[in-house]
């Protein structure tokens, strides 16, 4: 089913404007992406869409005649656009004509908890962007079979967070808003190795054995992970400085310890 939208006033319209705002993507459970590829993946990875926003432009950008035509054979609620309303949709400088809204998926902490061999990797109070999607990215190149982001983190659908991850947002679950507290003894319960991040362990991160059920634990960018976090890990480990940096970049530093983690 295709609807044409000619007005910024349109009610859908105004409703989509509002997914910009963390608040309105919690109480909608809907999200915003962009772009052939990523909608593509999205397609491809069985997300669920809402609808689907495309303007003219779209036919004028590699792969997108072929994309609108996968559209069309499936059931998605589509909707033209005049390329000046999608473009003041979208987040970026160049929009290639086509936005997706797509539901929040439902993933469920039982199944890393049930795991009998699985790595993934907890965030805690993650905040930028741009770090948060390049870790989900790594993650999913290196192997992990989840993520679990803590209350505080950035928003998992922020834009800038959805760009940066490159498509590997629909690969794994992402679990988010988890009291760590409350899940870090479930997780040692299911004999879970938690394994955080120090700069005052005397343990590198190469020297740790690492077992085949694992947690790694990133903290925050500034502060780390926390005391009451850090009280509740296995083992403690540090990637070594050798020039005079302060410390490594938090996404940096995750995908060196994901890689190690992964004996990759």
């Amino acid at each position: 089913m295709e609807i044409k939208i000619t007005s910024n006033q349109n009610s859908h319209y105004k409703e989509w404007k509002k997914l910009h705002l963390k608040k309105y993507r919690n109480i909608s459970n809907l999200f915003m992406i962009e772009g052939v590829k990523t909608i593509n993946e999205a397609i491809i990875w069985g997300s669920i869409f809402n609808a689907i926003l495309y303007s003219g432009k779209l036919f004028n950008v590699n792969g997108g005649s072929e994309l609108y035509k996968n559209i069309e054979q499936k059931d998605i609620l589509l909707y033209e656009l005049e390329h000046s309303l999608l473009r003041d949709l979208s987040d970026t400088e160049n929009s290639q004509g086509i936005i997706g809204i797509i539901e929040h998926p439902k993933h469920n902490i039982n199944y890393l908890l049930e795991s009998k061999e699985s790595s993934i990797i907890i965030l805690e109070e993650i905040q930028d962007p741009g770090n948060l999607g390049t870790i989900i990215r790594t993650a999913d190149a290196a192997g992990l079979d989840g993520i679990i982001l803590s209350k505080g983190c950035v928003d998992v659908y922020n834009e800038k967070v959805i760009r940066s991850t490159m498509g590997s947002i629909f690969h794994l679950p992402i679990i988010r808003d988890i009291t760590l507290n409350e899940v870090i003894p479930k997780l040692i319960e299911k004999d879970y190795q938690i394994i955080g991040t120090d700069l005052n362990t005397k343990c590198f991160y190469h020297e740790l054995k690492y077992l085949k059920k694992k947690a790694l634990i990133i903290g925050n960018e500034s502060n780390g992970i926390s005391k009451s976090t850090s009280d509740l890990c296995s083992a403690l480990v540090k990637i070594p400085i050798k020039g005079n940096a302060e410390s490594l970049n938090a996404a940096i530093a995750a995908g060196i310890l994901m890689y190690r983690m992964q004996g990759i």
